[in-house]
């Protein structure tokens, strides 16, 4: 009885082990490819005129590809965001 009790125990560990490997698979499968949907810029002056295009069109979330993460550039592309979105409010007709 104990020997096909420490047979089952083990066949659960077994199972348990099995079904995190393939968790941790999975999440380095997906984590390993190029989610970037914007292409890399070739050096600095192709960031720069990236993402200043990018904050004229309004699309902050292309800008915040190209820009250098800190906290104060972060603040600013926030605040940059708040002013773009009550221009586009003051401007529309009533």
């Amino acid at each position: 009885m104990k020997k096909k009790m420490l047979h089952i125990s083990y066949f659960i560990l077994i199972f348990v082990a099995m079904k995190y490997t393939l968790i941790l698979i999975v999440a380095l499968f997906f984590s390993c490819g190029n989610n970037s949907e914007y292409p890399k810029a070739e050096n600095a002056l192709d960031a720069g005129r990236e993402f200043i295009a990018a904050c004229l069109k309004g699309d902050f979330k292309r800008a915040n590809v190209y820009m250098l993460h800190n906290s104060a550039n972060e603040q600013l592309l926030q605040k940059q965001k708040r002013i773009g979105v009550i221009k586009i409010l003051a401007i529309k007709p009533l």
